[in-house]
């Protein structure tokens, strides 16, 4: 198999964390904005989906398999796992010996926000129903997924070249995603 470059997952890349796409945030905001004596002073969670570090390399995995030519052998990902305590430990020390340079310690604290053991990654009970907003689950969810790795796949040219035009796509959307949340406030229901 032909190696496609090192992905590195923290402990053991099985660990679970909430996603949300833009256009799911401007509807939430939206519902929020809509039911100010529900959500006033408190936080509220919400979330299109659960998955795992596993579950992305996974679909990628699937993604460069369909993508490749069925002559040559699929290209594959080299899997380091690191512990997050061990993480944290060199981020800190990153940190302390220059608090400047954020892109020696910024980094690894963001991972370990998103997906190590330690922390809440995703939300247990999310005000979904509240705010009528979708979770998505089984074959939704692993359509959601493939279709967003495949983005990404494209983007940072694992398969194909994402153009100009593509990359300026991804961003019309998230306006529009923010104009259809404008409307919904401006709605009666």
């Amino acid at each position: 198999m032909q190696l496609i470059q090192q992905r590195t997952v923290i402990d053991g890349g099985n660990v679970p964390f909430s996603f949300i796409r833009t256009p799911t945030v401007g509807k939430a905001v939206a519902a929020i904005l809509k039911r100010p004596y529900e959500t006033r002073n408190r936080a509220v969670f919400v979330h299109e989906g659960i998955t795992t570090q596993n579950e992305l390399i996974a679909q990628a995995q699937k993604l460069l398999t369909f993508a490749g030519d069925s002559s040559e052998p699929s290209p594959t990902f080299k899997i380091t796992n690191v512990n997050s305590a061990a993480t944290e430990i060199a981020a800190w020390r990153s940190f302390h010996r220059s608090a400047t340079d954020l892109s020696n310690w910024a980094p690894p604290f963001i991972n370990l926000s998103l997906w190590s053991g330690r922390e809440l990654c995703y939300f247990h009970n999310p005000d979904n129903d509240l705010l009528g907003v979708g979770e998505l689950r089984g074959a939704e969810l692993d359509a959601l997924l493939c279709e967003e790795t495949g983005r990404a796949a494209t983007a940072f040219g694992l398969v194909g070249r994402c153009s100009r035009a593509q990359m300026l796509d991804a961003e019309i959307r998230g306006y529009q995603a923010l104009e259809a949340g404008k409307e919904l406030l401006c709605v009666d229901d």
